[in-house]
């Protein structure tokens, strides 16, 4: 196990983990349905806003830090056909680098990182891996492969930020 991921566990262990019961925001233009399945999200170091958009459903993650996880579930147990995770600092200040990223869901452990450009680590993603990043001007957007972890009640989530503090 990397070290981020035990910092990670020892964290949530230690009690700082945030408990919130989520109802999703929608994007301007995007009504919400009549009666939307409400989240819950288990966040350390972090705060996360699930955002109910057209095509996709966006999972905001705010980690001040760069070092985090979080865990997420459905309350009624269905998830949507796509959801991408976002990682930023803050409003205004997008992660660019992922040291590490793991999604855990049932028996299914994914992992990966992403710093493109980086000679000393390259994408080190595995082509056939799942887990698909791309930088954007909000930060760095995972698309969660739905297809490999929607049978699970729960799917967790550690990151380190390449740039962590």
């Amino acid at each position: 196990m990397s070290s981020f991921l035990r910092l990670g566990l020892a964290l949530t262990e230690l009690g700082c983990a945030g408990l919130a019961v989520a109802r999703a925001e929608t994007a301007p233009g995007n009504p919400l349905p009549a009666e939307p399945p409400a989240w819950r999200v288990e966040a350390v170091r972090s705060r996360v806003a699930v955002i109910e958009e057209k095509d996709r459903t966006l999972l905001r993650v705010t980690c001040p830090a760069g070092l985090g996880s979080l865990t997420i579930a459905r309350g009624d147990g269905r998830w949507p056909r796509r959801v991408t995770l976002r990682l930023e600092y803050g409003p205004g200040k997008p992660f660019r680098d992922l040291e590490g990223f793991t999604v855990e869901a049932g028996k299914e452990r994914l992992e990966g990182r992403f710093t493109p450009g980086r000679a000393e680590t390259g994408d080190g993603t595995p082509p056939t891996s799942p887990l698909r990043f791309r930088r954007t001007d909000e930060g760095v957007d995972v698309e969660l492969p739905m297809d490999r972890i929607a049978d699970s009640k729960a799917v967790t989530i550690w990151w380190a930020d390449y740039w962590r503090q």
